[in-house]
C-alpha cells in the first residue's frame, strides 16, 4: 500500500479528506517525476546541495503543495544523509 499525501501533509501521512490526493510512490515512478528528476541534475549537477556528496542523491522537496507539478526551485538535490536530516525518524517508544 502506498502512502498518499496532499501539499498540506508530510509524505508520511495519510489525508483522507484531500480532493487533490496524490499518490506519491507512484508519482515517484511516473515518467514525468523521472524527467523533472534529470532536469534538476542537468540544472545543478550530480553532488548534494548540502554537503558536496555525490553519492547516492535524492530530489527533496521543499514544500507538497505543487506535488505533480512542482517547478525546479521546489526541488533540492540531497544526499541521503541529508535528506534523512530532512525526514527525521518519529520517536516510537512502544
Amino acid at each position: 500500500m502506498s502512502a498518499r499525501i496532499c501539499g498540506n501533509h508530510p509524505y508520511y501521512e495519510t489525508c483522507p479528506d484531500c480532493e487533490n490526493e496524490v499518490d506519491y510512490h507512484a508519482y515517484l515512478q511516473s515518467p514525468g517525476w523521472k524527467a523533472k528528476r534529470e532536469a534538476v541534475f542537468a540544472e545543478r549537477g550530480r553532488a548534494c546541495e548540502r554537503c558536496g556528496d555525490t553519492r547516492y542523491l535524492h530530489i527533496h522537496h521543499l514544500t507538497y503543495d505543487n506535488l505533480g507539478a512542482e517547478p525546479l526551485e521546489d526541488l533540492r538535490i540531497l544526499c541521503w544523509s541529508c535528506h534523512d536530516l530532512e525526514h527525521p525518524k518519529r520517536y516510537n517508544p512502544l
